[in-house]
């Protein structure tokens, strides 16, 4: 099998798992921290987390390259 299949297969078989966990397809895990109520404030504590670790400032550019839920 290649690596295109191998992912096709991947997203397919664990669709069902990551609409539940996220709320659609996406991959990027919500972040539960403590006073964390709503998947919202979980996603959003994520994308922080991760914009702080990376340093991303202000005029900074950052590439989403997954696929909308549209594709």
């Amino acid at each position: 099998m290649d690596h295109v299949s191998a992912a096709a297969d991947h997203y397919t078989a664990l669709q069902r798992f990551y609409e539940r966990l996220t709320g659609g397809l996406s991959i990027h895990l919500p972040l539960w921290m403590p006073g964390t109520r709503t998947l919202d404030q979980a996603t959003l504590n994520a994308v922080t987390c991760m914009a702080n670790t990376c340093n991303v400032r202000q005029g900074h550019y950052v590439l989403d390259a997954g696929l909308s839920g549209d594709n």
